[in-house]
């Protein structure tokens, strides 16, 4: 299915950083809709709740699946109820509260360019819930790589690495549970109960109170 063309006049109204070059993968699903894998290309899933900012994830097909969503069209945001309800179901896939998109598309730029943050940027968030019950959670570090322009490289990350082959093996999985042992495999640490997962927002507000601890970092 070929992508919607984009008309780069209207970006003017998006809530995009300015100083970015032209690129899909800082821009924001263009609203009405909530998801951008094929109007662009860039693969977000973003909602709006009524509390504020806006919940973000780059979801797989196992993960639309899990929201219930469809995953051969993006889609348009809803009523404030539905809204806030996907929202707390992303953040229950890993996904993270921002209190807008320029912000983080200025810190996600940087990264592509190999700043490193560490620390200060979330971590890569990958969560499944076996039928069994419980939830698998694997953490990565948000940095593309582990060097810069003053050539730094292998100093200790906060959260490993993703291995190369993390994403390959993702986007084999054709079942939450396959996801759950995909996350084993690769080192991630499973719950029984999924209440006593502090590294999982359980609602709105545990979203953006984690954001919080970033806050200080990312303005």
């Amino acid at each position: 299915m070929p992508h919607e063309p984009i008309n780069v006049a209207n970006l003017i109204d998006l809530d995009v950083d300015p100083s970015l070059e032209w690129n899909p993968a800082y821009v924001p699903p263009i609203l009405p809709k909530r998801s951008s894998f094929f109007s662009s290309g860039s693969g977000y899933l973003v909602t709006h709740p009524s509390t504020g900012g806006i919940v973000m994830m780059s979801p797989s097909a196992v993960d639309l699946a899990y929201l219930e969503l469809p995953r051969t069209h993006d889609t348009t945001r809803s009523t404030p109820d539905v809204e806030d309800d996907l929202a707390v179901r992303m953040l229950g896939l890993g996904a993270t509260w921002w209190p807008n998109w320029v912000t983080y598309s200025r810190h996600k730029a940087r990264i592509d360019d190999d700043v490193i943050y560490d620390f200060h940027f979330p971590p890569k968030t990958y969560v499944g819930y076996p039928s069994t019950g419980g939830v698998w959670v694997m953490q990565f570090s948000p940095d593309q790589n582990w060097f810069d322009s003053l050539g730094q490289y292998g100093k200790q990350r906060t959260w490993p690495e993703m291995p190369l082959d993390f994403h390959v093996r993702m986007g084999m999985v054709l079942s939450m549970d396959e996801k759950c042992e995909a996350i084993r495999d690769f080192g991630g640490v499973f719950w029984e109960k999924v209440a006593e997962c502090g590294l999982v927002a359980k609602d709105l507000d545990e979203g953006r109170e984690k954001w919080r601890g970033f806050e200080g970092h990312l303005r």
